[in-house]
């Protein structure tokens, strides 16, 4: 349960920055589209 915790607060400053750059610029590049559906680790 922890690590859940942990992985989400890792992921969600990310997260949050690149949908404010979509939505500020109004269009999603492919890497973003990418980056928003997994993080190929």
């Amino acid at each position: 349960m922890l690590r859940l915790f942990e992985t989400f607060l890792e992921t969600a400053p990310q997260l949050t920055l690149v949908l404010a750059i979509m939505l500020q610029s109004g269009r999603a590049e492919y890497y973003q589209c990418t980056g928003l559906l997994g993080d190929p680790k």
